[in-house]
């Protein structure tokens, strides 16, 4: 992973999350090893901006948990979770994105140990908001207009995102028209419940993928 500005990281194994009515972290505690024995609060590991960061828990000794664990740790997917890796910036902006918390779950399945993420979710002033993926939002990127353009009259850009399917498939006008008309997804027909207006950041629109393939988006809710 990189970062672009000073951060802080740490790994919660087998943890319980108490949050607001808000989605807001409150407070995360590590739950006791089968023994009983509590777990040592992990330490925070520090991440300096645009340099790369690899964790390896053997060299650390941290993270480190047992396939009994594994299979004997109860799993909620909701406040329980096998992994909570939480990653903070040192000096949050008010209005910018202060902490990042990235929900895994892990098993053993055939004898191997697996682990998959999620979901993630962002905290803004003191509101946290679950990330989802926003299907399209890649073709912004592409070279041909096409794959810019309103899937409804083939000439305004994309800005327009429908839930809950989160398709970015129209323009502003086209889907608040559509929504008074059919009120159905163009893309895969379900029913439309909310709209989300988008802006993009235009140097998105030129950037060059990186060596991982990245980009950088920023986008707000009008």
């Amino acid at each position: 992973m990189r970062c672009s500005d000073p951060c802080t990281i740490r790994i919660y194994p087998f943890v319980k999350e108490s949050v607001d009515g808000s989605d807001f972290t409150q407070s995360l505690s590590l739950l006791p090893q089968k023994s009983g024995a509590s777990r040592k609060e992990p330490r925070a590991i520090a991440v300096n901006p645009c340099d790369a960061f690899h964790f390896n828990g053997w060299d650390q000794d941290e993270a480190i948990v047992s396939e009994e664990d594994l299979a004997s740790h109860p799993l909620n997917l909701r406040d329980q979770w096998s992994f909570i890796i939480a990653i903070h910036l040192n000096s949050p902006k008010e209005s910018a994105i202060q902490s990042l918390f990235v929900y895994c779950a892990a098993r053993v399945v055939n004898g191997s140990p697996k682990i998959k993420v999620i979901t993630q979710k962002c905290q803004i002033q003191n509101r946290g908001f679950f990330i989802s993926e926003m299907y399209g939002l890649g073709d912004l990127s592409k070279s041909d207009n096409e794959s810019k353009e309103c899937v409804i009259c083939m000439t305004n850009p994309r800005d327009t995102c429908v839930l809950p399917c989160r398709h970015v498939c129209c323009c502003a006008e086209c889907a608040n028209t559509l929504r008074l008309q059919s009120d159905k997804c163009p893309v895969c027909r379900k029913p439309i419940t909310e709209l989300v207006y988008l802006t993009v950041n235009p140097d998105y629109l030129k950037v060059q993928k990186g060596a991982d393939g990245s980009r950088n988006v920023e986008m707000q809710s009008l």
